[in-house]
């Protein structure tokens, strides 16, 4: 009888969005040149805080013709279970279950055994087969019934579950019939043998240069474990940007929500720490935000904006013009806490003449990131419209109309830019223009969709530009309603 082994599966953290996020599965069995070899592999998802499972299907991977091997990729398969997570209104920590998902898989094989029954039997009202040799089936094997008798108890043909045997017979669940003699073959035997390891496929992308990254560098571990974010905090813009301290903070007002998102398996994480400095570098306040999730959910998000923190009851202090968030584990030893990840920002108190725009997108890693466009912008409007025109009659009156719109359909287009950003921001912002899901953060934390419509961008370098801004053009993903639309 053959075997299956699983010779590989993708890492525990596995990113499964995008062109290279491949999720491989490879077995063998060296029984895979038999009549009519197939490898089966069962996927399912797991959802950790709802405790739902759902089933996404059986399938059946023919092994490749030299080595023998049966190759599996579930990314697109898992991906139809993942979204995004995007609220901006995040007070503390909060699990997310959107962006990840526990794959679950179990294999095993199919094939044809040649095997031909002589006899059958009733026991207990189920059929039982009979065989002149030990068949070597189990129970929970699914087998493929073909008779060779079609008019006797046609329904015996097709699919049956085995669910006891004996060393040459067994019986299934289907009901038996009527007396007769019963021969035939059991055409297919299909047998599931093995677990793999579940992985946390999350909404994030691996990049071609990122072929042999493992992602759990991402799992908040050890010092420096980063966000699920590329912005520079660390001023190196190279993905993935791991940092001690940070060495680049980023800009925002005092009336901004922001949200960062990160990956924990271990239950380390104890709590964030946040760290306020004045205009002269001073330290001037600190609290401790208690972590307040089960050890069990790994996706998470942390509210960091100056208004997500004063929402969740550490407002800043008026002096602050600096702050800082660490992620905190236990101490190893009797001692201080050990960092983790850290983020830092800066309070931008400049007054500008222009409306901020606030923009949300979805990033590389799966998480949001967000950007003030606070200097100049331009709001234009673009209309198209289909026209009807008719014949006015020979005693018209002045006021009749001889052309009519049928429809029309309007979008509001707007132009944007950033104050002065730094040559790694401005690389950090390509993902802006790449990203599917973007959207117009209001101060209330609710958002509208848009769509970028820039097709091109030209990163600049500080070598070359002294000063620069980022500027993007965008309109609403909807119309604009009128009569006529």
């Amino acid at each position: 009888m053959p075997t299956t082994t699983l010779v590989s599966q993708p890492q525990f953290w596995s990113p499964c969005e995008g062109d290279y996020s491949y999720l491989w599965y490879c077995l063998t069995s060296a029984s895979s040149s038999t009549t009519d070899f197939k490898y089966v592999v069962d996927l399912s998802s797991y959802e950790i805080i709802s405790n739902t499972t759902t089933v996404l299907g059986r399938y059946k991977v023919p092994p490749r013709p030299i080595t023998g091997y049966g190759w599996f990729n579930a990314s697109k398969v898992i991906q139809t279970q993942l979204s995004y997570d995007l609220f901006p209104n995040t007070y503390g920590f909060t699990a997310r279950s959107n962006s990840l998902k526990v794959a679950k898989l179990r294999y095993g094989f199919e094939y044809n055994p040649s095997l031909k029954y002589i006899g059958s039997f009733n026991s207990s009202t189920y059929l039982g087969l009979t065989f002149s040799a030990a068949h070597g089936l189990l129970p929970g094997d699914l087998i493929m019934i073909n008779k060779d008798d079609k008019t006797l108890n046609p329904q015996y043909d097709g699919t049956a579950s085995i669910t006891s045997t004996a060393t040459y017979s067994f019986i299934t669940n289907k009901l038996y019939g009527v007396v007769g003699v019963e021969t035939g073959a059991i055409a297919s035997i299909l047998r599931m043998t093995g677990t793999a390891s579940d992985i946390q496929a999350f909404n994030g992308t691996r990049q071609y240069e990122q072929a042999q990254l493992n992602f759990s560098l991402y799992d908040q571990t050890t010092t420096g474990s980063p966000f699920l974010t590329n912005y520079p905090f660390s001023g190196n813009s190279d993905s993935p940007a791991i940092y001690v301290v940070a060495t680049q903070s980023k800009s925002v007002s005092s009336t901004d929500k922001e949200v960062v998102s990160f990956l924990c398996d271990t239950g380390l994480v104890t709590n964030a720490y946040i760290q306020e400095y004045n205009t002269y570098g001073t330290l001037i306040a600190t609290a401790s935000m208690a972590y307040s999730v089960s050890s069990t959910y790994y996706r998470i998000d942390l509210g960091v904006g100056p208004a997500n923190l004063a929402g969740n009851g550490y407002p800043l202090n008026v002096n602050t013009t600096n702050y800082t968030i660490t992620l905190q584990k236990a101490p190893d030893e009797p001692g201080p806490k050990s960092p983790l990840g850290m983020v830092a920002y800066k309070l931008n108190k400049n007054c500008s003449p222009w409306k901020n725009t606030r923009l949300a997108f979805l990033n590389r890693l799966g998480g949001f990131d967000y950007m003030n466009f606070n200097w100049k912008s331009k709001n234009t409007v673009t209309t198209t419209k289909n026209e009807f025109k008719h014949q006015l009659s020979p005693n018209y009156t002045v006021g009749e109309r001889e052309s009519t719109v049928l429809s029309s359909a309007s979008f509001d287009m707007w132009m944007i830019s950033t104050d002065f950003i730094s040559e790694t921001e401005g690389y950090w912002l390509k993902e802006l223009l790449q990203s599917s899901e973007v959207y117009v953060v209001k101060d209330d934390g609710s958002y509208l969709p848009i769509i970028i419509t820039d097709t091109s961008y030209e990163v600049k370098v500080q070598l070359i530009e002294k000063l620069f801004a980022f500027t993007v053009n965008f309109k609403y993903a909807y119309q604009s309603s009128s009569q006529g639309n």
